[in-house]
């Protein structure tokens, strides 16, 4: 899910503030791989190729959503190299199982 704008190359491109990007999780084959009831005690939200190209979007928050519930975590600042990414990592206490609807991405912020 995204308000983003996709581009040719399959990046996209946020061109206001609060725009999002999430993907859901594919919790089906991590429980296939692992079983439903292995521990997740952290998450990492990667994104690449992540960069600004100008002064009015210069950061992205990781942003985590199960349900109707939205979580920020960390900020972000983006630079104007075109081959740079960006990686959130945060604490959790689930399940594979508890991971099951979840989406995680990004939002564009000022």
């Amino acid at each position: 899910m995204t308000d983003m704008t996709a581009q040719e190359d399959g990046t996209y491109l946020a061109d206001a503030t609060g725009q999002q990007i999430l993907q859901t999780v594919d919790v089906e084959s991590l429980i296939d791989k692992y079983g439903g009831i292995s521990k997740v005690t952290g998450i990492a939200i990667g994104g690449r190729p992540a960069y600004r190209t100008g002064e009015d979007l210069a950061r992205l928050t990781g942003i985590s959503k199960a349900g109707s519930d939205q979580t920020e975590h960390g900020i972000r600042k983006l630079h104007t190299n075109i081959n740079m990414g960006v990686v959130d990592c945060y604490s959790v206490n689930k399940t594979i199982a508890d991971m099951a609807g979840m989406q995680l991405g990004w939002k564009a912020e000022v």
